[in-house]
């Protein structure tokens, strides 16, 4: 079975995290609004028009991120919690 990467997860679950970084372009047709996830590096690059319109949206993935695997949000939850809250198994008495 595949290695799971928790912080994936967490982004998969609550949403990425995140805060503006500078763009490493230019455009003469309206800017650039770049930001990153403080969690996992995934990158959300997009392109806004002189009106404020979004013209384009682009994802930079961090590594194994978008290959991690697509689950329901429930999945993904449970995943989670048996991570940082695992269950313990009663002792026999």
């Amino acid at each position: 079975m595949k290695r799971r990467n928790l912080t994936h997860d967490i982004c998969r679950t609550i949403g990425h995290a995140w805060f503006e970084i500078d763009s490493t372009s230019k455009t003469d047709f309206g800017w650039y609004f770049w930001v990153a996830c403080e969690r996992c590096n995934t990158q959300r690059r997009d392109t806004i028009n002189l009106r404020g319109d979004l013209n384009s949206r682009r994802y930079v993935y961090a590594d194994n991120y978008a290959n991690s695997g697509k689950l329901t949000k429930a999945e993904y939850r449970a995943i989670i919690m048996q991570k940082l809250h695992p269950i313990r198994k009663r002792k026999a008495s």
